[in-house]
């Protein structure tokens, strides 16, 4: 029984992925910079403007990719 995902949970779902995979990044950027302000000036602001194109992109070209290798077994 093949499950079918609406586009907006696609995104929702590649979105939060991305946010969980970026966050121990960020978490050692932090920790190397010792300022939160680096943080909170240069790599939140950085990453909030390219969270959802980012996400939009995955959700575009890597769903029907990663489908078809589910398909495949």
């Amino acid at each position: 029984m093949r499950v079918r995902l609406g586009p907006r949970l696609r995104l929702f779902l590649w979105m939060l992925a991305i946010a969980v995979l970026i966050a121990p990044v960020a978490y050692g950027l932090v920790g190397i910079a010792y300022s939160r302000v680096v943080y909170l000036f240069i790599v939140g602001p950085i990453f909030a403007v390219l969270w959802f194109p980012m996400g939009w992109a995955a959700n575009r070209w890597l769903t029907p990719v990663i489908a078809v290798r589910f398909r495949r077994t």
